[in-house]
């Protein structure tokens, strides 16, 4: 009968077996150490961040994103018939940004006013 993987990782579980549940007296040591250790998770995804940031806006003002924006509005601006259209605009354009704003706030804690 040939001898097959599973069997080698049975045998090796088995052999190990105290060994995984023997725990040693650090008298919490270990949990200190780890506590201690900066959140590598934490600093990658700033970089990171920062990096398509950085990326983005290179992108946008290499391309003339300015200018598209700035032509984009003015044309809004200039075909509204009226101006009590232009001002329900302004509103809604506030009211988007403050949710936004809320939002960023609600999910970052370190920008909270209390």
């Amino acid at each position: 009968m040939a001898k097959t993987e599973n069997d080698d990782d049975l045998l090796l579980e088995q052999f190990f077996q105290p060994a995984r549940q023997m725990e040693l007296a650090d008298d919490g040591f270990t949990q200190r150490v780890k506590h201690r250790l900066p959140d590598r998770t934490l600093r990658l995804s700033r970089i990171w961040t920062a990096a398509c940031v950085i990326v983005g806006v290179v992108v946008f003002t290499l391309l003339g994103g300015w200018h598209v924006l700035l032509g984009w509005g003015l044309r809004l601006m200039t075909t509204m018939p009226t101006t009590g259209q232009l001002a329900q605009l302004w509103l809604m354009l506030l009211v988007a940004t403050a949710l936004v704003l809320s939002e960023v706030v609600r999910r970052e804690p370190r920008l909270r006013l209390y």
